[in-house]
């Protein structure tokens, strides 16, 4: 049994080999428009909210591309840069008379890793696939508004990417749509006590890259 499944094994590599039609390996970089689920929660005596507005972004890195029988696979190292805007509401004027909604942008610093698998249909190409997402810094905002308060991010996320794009010779071009199935974040802490409330993650992308093999 233990023969046949290597027999196996070697034949289905043999025919990916006999039939590979493009391999190599690249660099790309592009943009990212992150957005937010808006939510919001009341903290001691101050609301909240995480806005949904367009975060515009970067990314960078290196790309591996492998085409057989019209299927490719499409593994990437990317560092990117996201972001979150956020406001903070007083509702009790006592300690703060002169302070309205103050808005705040926090950004963040990722290592993603997608791996995309699809089906070419000429230049065009569409795919599909896992995103494993590492957080590599937890911004803090240093105001009187927020002294005290922390907010709890997950350092590491698992999310998915659909795709569709163009490959013109050694040149792609990729649109993505990017979703999350873990959370983004634990909420909101004061004083040991967790203010819970969760704010769903996604990105578009739009990214050029180029094989250099």
């Amino acid at each position: 049994m233990k023969k046949l499944i290597i027999i196996l094994t070697l034949v289905s590599l043999m025919l990916v080999s006999a039939n590979v039609q493009a391999s190599g390996y690249g660099v790309r970089a592009g943009l990212n428009f992150t957005f937010f689920s808006s939510n919001e929660v009341v903290v001691d005596d101050r609301m909240i909210e995480v806005l949904s507005d367009a975060y515009t972004g970067f990314h960078i890195g290196g790309v591996g591309y492998l085409s057989f029988l019209n299927i490719f696979i499409q593994p990437e190292l990317l560092y990117s840069q996201t972001g979150q805007e956020i406001s903070v509401r007083m509702l009790d004027h006592t300690d703060f008379p002169d302070s309205s909604t103050m808005f705040y942008t926090k950004r963040f610093h990722n290592i993603s890793i997608p791996v995309l698998a699809g089906l070419e249909f000429g230049p065009l190409r569409v795919g599909l696939g896992p995103v494993a997402t590492f957080m590599l810094n937890s911004p803090t905002i240093k105001d009187d508004l927020l002294e005290g308060i922390e907010f709890e991010y997950n350092t590491a996320s698992l999310g998915y990417q659909a795709m569709a794009g163009l490959k013109l010779g050694s040149l792609m071009l990729d649109l993505k749509y990017q979703g999350g199935f873990s959370k983004f974040g634990d909420g909101v802490n004061l004083a040991g006590q967790n203010f819970d409330f969760e704010t769903s993650k996604r990105q578009f992308l739009i990214s050029l890259g180029i094989l250099l093999n």
